[in-house]
């Protein structure tokens, strides 16, 4: 009979054998079992009871996972560099670890003037700043190793699978605007070269690296990985980072980009900055037409601006404010949208050695400030 649940046992009770066989797979091994002991189990407990606890106890232990390739013997910043990359389980996506390493594990800066194209000096630690194909060097570097490494991987993906390399040289004769939205490696996270972004008239568009988001490079270098095209130095894959192709004078159409020596990155990355004119046509076009004006009416303009009767009459001005030379002066000026910004621009284009606009420009620009301003 049973009650709440619970069996009535068996007449006499259940057999101590019965009780040691559930009892015996948790407190005695395959050692503690003597020939008489199993006689015991199987005559109170049964067979099968005696045979599972046999089958738990022959269970044999997992087997250990195979060792990756060890990277105990490379330098400091190769380990750094391999970082989690021999744990991937395909090419691919070591590849991409080795990439994402260069940004975060190795604290490499940027420099423009820092034309060592070694990358192995970089790999194992020597240097740590440099220019765009001294990281694309130092990453070519690093897959070289690394796919010396992955001929003792486990994983056959990873031993057997294409790694296939190439340099993007496509760049390395260009002068070229990138893309907005880019990042330059390093510390100092540069948003960008251009400083200002002005239209034809000088009125400001753009103000500030940051805001502008814009870099002008001379060259440049890349990595294509199984297909896949890698930038050194801005965290960018498979993406086309430029955005306007510039002729030897920093020119596309009415794009003009005005280098400033005189205005460095703080930081040190670049060594000079550039001014971003949108319709050069038309901001040069004021510039000489001061000029000619000048040029052509220099004498009227003097007598004007001398303020002496005398000399105006001289030179047949009788009615200075409707002089032919002041009503041109005004028009000449009031193309202009900020003039400050038009004086800062000429001035620095005409002492770069790329410059476009020239001092005199500048000065007849003055005169007609000081004779209609």
């Amino acid at each position: 009979m049973s009650e709440r649940g619970y069996t009535t046992p068996p007449e006499g009770g259940y057999s101590p054998s019965a009780r040691d066989a559930e009892a015996a797979p948790a407190s005695l091994g395959l050692g503690g079992l003597t020939p008489e002991r199993v006689l015991a189990l199987q005559a109170g407990a049964g067979n099968g009871a005696v045979g599972r606890m046999l089958s738990r106890e022959a269970t044999p232990a997992p087997a250990a996972a195979p060792a990756l390739p060890s990277i105990a013997h490379l330098p400091a910043m190769t380990q750094r560099l391999l970082e989690g990359v021999l744990e991937k389980n395909t090419v691919d996506e070591a590849v991409r670890q080795i990439y994402d390493n260069t940004f975060t594990k190795t604290g490499w800066t940027y420099c423009a003037s820092m034309p060592d194209a070694n990358g192995k000096n970089f790999v194992e630690g020597r240097k740590s700043s440099g220019m765009c194909e001294s990281y694309r060097n130092a990453f070519k570097e690093i897959l070289r190793i690394y796919d010396g490494l992955r001929a003792a991987h486990p994983v056959d993906a990873v031993k057997n699978g294409v790694l296939t390399v190439e340099q993007g040289d496509d760049l390395v004769e260009s002068r070229f605007a990138t893309r907005k939205g880019l990042t330059l490696m390093g510390g100092t996270a540069l948003k960008g070269n251009v400083y200002l972004e002005v239209d034809g008239g000088a009125n400001v568009l753009g103000q500030g690296g940051d805001a502008i988001n814009t870099f002008i490079f001379r060259g440049h270098w890349t990595l294509k990985v199984n297909g896949i095209e890698y930038d050194p130095i801005f965290h960018s894959i498979g993406v086309n980072n430029v955005a306007t192709q510039l002729d030897q004078n920093y020119v596309a159409g009415q794009e003009r980009y005005i280098v400033d020596t005189g205005k460095p990155i703080a930081t040190k990355e670049f060594g000079a900055t550039f001014i971003h004119v949108t319709d050069w046509p038309a901001l040069e076009a004021i510039a000489k037409d001061a000029e000619a004006l000048v040029r052509d009416h220099g004498d009227d303009i003097e007598a004007l601006i001398s303020g002496s009767t005398w000399k105006q009459m001289k030179q047949g001005i009788l009615r200075p404010k409707k002089a032919d030379a002041m009503r041109q002066a005004k028009a000449i000026l009031a193309r202009i949208g900020d003039r400050p910004t038009f004086e800062a621009i000429i001035d620095v284009d005409s002492t770069a050695m790329s410059g476009k606009l020239t001092k005199n420009q500048r000065r007849a620009y003055d005169k007609l400030v000081q004779l209609a301003g």
